[in-house]
């Protein structure tokens, strides 16, 4: 055990010098000695375990936030070149979401680095595959890769996989992902964020994990605030399962207050320009708005916006700000700040949201002592992206959140399983039952070395739909000889670092009219989408074709990146800093309607002359 606790030991100080920026005395007087030993316990017993059983396993590890998870499972894998002692040649470190991959990539490889002349085996390289990676490598990135529960569970049903037409016949390599995967250990970390308002991504994903389980696959499935009813659900589903948990080290001081008012009504009131302070409202509309209150009270060099709707070199300079800021800020956003976010701040501003999502978002605050100011703010103009009765149960229950300890996991547990009970997840279940059981039969007809089922496959009740912001300035205008097509050219590092995810719901149509919105106000503003047409890895560049005016729909079923204007009729459709204009998204049909009379007219009198 004093190998796996030296290890931890060296990835706390290491990471607090060089990602916190701290100096090495510092840092290592912040190392609680008799917590280490509590870590150490849980990531040995994990790692004798992982390395003596002949079958596979899942591991469940319960821990509250900043009790050191990310220390514990990097030790775990990375032990194997201290002892040289083999479970698993690869890892793929699986986070729900893409907003701050960046930043454990940086400290996975921190966390690797401290190993440099200490291990006779060459280091593990560290990096990163997803939908955000224009050069997609299909999981065979590196000995680390991060990657997202998308890619995980897309590339094991053989959905995202490498592809070719051979002899006029589509074949590919299906069984790829799935032969790294088997040969790997698989973390996913964060886990309560793989719910969602049909419970079908966590359904699904029991099923892909038991399977990987199952054929001799091991995983570990890590977070603070998993509901019980999901643990059994996976307990019924795996044959071979065993608990972790861990209990928070440092006893936060927390001020926690429950308001029945608005959040953005009382923002500019509430908010110090001189604390290290977080934001967080349920909606990128919401989050835009308060990010201009806020910006105006104490000037946008004080201010950092963080949402699903900025381009990845928008959110990798957010995350940079921060690393290197030396003064206060305010960093307002959405759900993407629940996770990932390793940076001292004493208040905590929030909406209402399920009581999985709250404790995720104050356990972002009061990490490094001083008393924590969390305000909880319960007036909202609607519960939406949340489910009604989720939102309800967490009302009546908020307020033990002022009364427990949040270091205790067992707390914790009690407070999310009075919000997730068995009747409510079957309710929640019951609106995706239709795309869960065609899930299911398309996983039932799912073979090795085979074809992959025509049927459709659904890991949530949603779809992401990649876009490009572009600007002709830097993404060049060509002209094709045989089409007489307008093309444009851009390089593939400007379109991995102008690309967004924009989701797509199946069960309500509001965010894909949305879409629809802004990419007709385009067309009638008499601007230019694209759709991507091929990348060349050896010029650098992708090309993409001009598309005649047709639904976001029919463009997605053809394109795998849609390609919109940074500005349109002298409004911006993207804005750095703040993300897509959500304004414009709204734009109502109305106004397009009246300029496509006003352009009709026009083209009449032009005709007729």
């Amino acid at each position: 055990m004093t190998e796996i606790r030296d290890l931890i030991r060296e990835f706390v100080i290491s990471w607090c010098v060089q990602g916190k920026k701290r100096s090495k005395e510092e840092c290592r007087s912040k190392v609680n000695e008799e917590y280490l030993r509590h870590e150490s316990s849980v990531a040995q017993g994990i790692y004798d375990e992982l390395n003596s059983i002949e079958k596979g396993k899942l591991i469940i590890l319960r821990a509250p936030t900043g009790s050191g998870k990310t220390e514990i499972l990097a030790s775990i894998f990375l032990n194997q070149w201290i002892r040289g002692e083999w479970f698993a040649g690869r890892l793929f470190w699986v986070e729900p979401t893409h907003a701050l991959l960046k930043q454990i990539k940086d400290r996975l490889r921190i966390y690797v680095d401290t190993l440099r002349n200490k291990v006779k085996y060459p280091l593990p390289t560290v990096g990163e595959d997803h939908g955000e990676v224009t050069n997609k490598t299909f999981l065979y990135t590196s000995i680390i890769t991060l990657t997202t529960i998308d890619s995980l569970v897309y590339g094991y049903v053989s959905k995202r996989v490498q592809s070719w037409i051979e002899k006029g016949v589509e074949t590919g390599r299906y069984t790829l992902p799935t032969g790294l995967i088997m040969n790997s250990l698989v973390i996913l970390d964060e886990a309560h964020l793989i719910q969602d308002e049909a419970f079908l991504s966590p359904r699904i994903i029991s099923k892909v994990l038991c399977s990987i389980v199952k054929a001799g696959g091991l995983a570990i499935l890590a977070s603070a605030t998993l509901p019980t009813e999901l643990i059994n659900i996976i307990r019924e589903e795996c044959e071979e399962t065993q608990e972790f948990s861990l209990n928070g080290f440092m006893p936060r001081k927390m001020s926690i207050n429950i308001l029945n008012e608005s959040l953005e009504e009382r923002l500019g009131d509430e908010i110090n320009c001189n604390e290290n302070s977080l934001v967080i409202l349920n909606t990128v509309e919401r989050a835009q708005r308060a990010y201009e209150i806020l910006s105006k009270k104490c000037g946008e060099n004080k201010v950092l916006l963080l949402h699903s709707l900025m381009t990845k070199r928008d959110r990798d300079r957010v995350y940079e700000e921060l690393v290197n800021r030396k003064d206060s800020v305010v960093v307002v956003g959405t759900q993407t700040l629940e996770v990932g976010l390793d940076f001292r701040f004493n208040k905590l501003l929030t909406e209402l949201a399920p009581v999985d999502s709250l404790i995720q978002r104050i356990g972002r605050v009061g990490r490094e002592g001083g008393v924590a100011d969390v305000k909880i703010y319960t007036k909202l103009p609607y519960d939406l992206p949340y489910d009604s009765e989720v939102m309800n149960n967490t009302r009546n229950i908020v307020d033990q959140l002022q009364k427990i300890d949040l270091n205790e996991i067992n707390d914790i547990n009690k407070v999310v399983d009075n919000v997730y009970s068995k009747a409510v997840i079957n309710k929640l279940s019951e609106k995706g039952d239709e795309l869960y059981f065609k899930s299911l039969e398309y996983l039932s007809q799912l073979h090795l070395f085979a074809y992959p089922p025509g049927e459709e496959f659904y890991l949530r009740p949603s779809f992401y739909i990649n876009i490009l912001i572009y600007d002709e300035k830097i993404c060049k205008i060509e002209k094709e000889k045989e089409e007489e097509r307008t093309n444009l050219i851009c390089p593939i590092s400007f379109i991995e670092g102008n690309i967004m995810k924009f989701s797509i719901s199946e069960m309500r149509t509001s965010s894909i009219e949305r879409l629809d919105n802004l990419v007709n106000f385009i067309y009638v503003s008499e601007g230019k989408v694209y759709g991507i047409r091929k990348c060349s890895y050896v010029q650098n560049e992708c090309e993409f074709i001009e598309l005649g005016r047709r639904s976001v729909m029919d463009i997605i079923k053809n394109y795998s990146i849609i390609a919109l204007p940074i500005e349109a009729s002298g409004k911006r459709i993207y804005i750095d800093g703040f993300g897509i204009n959500y304004q414009v998204l709204k734009t109502q049909a109305s106004e397009m309607e009246k300029k496509e009379t006003k352009q009709k007219r026009r083209r009449e009198r032009t005709g007729a002359t």
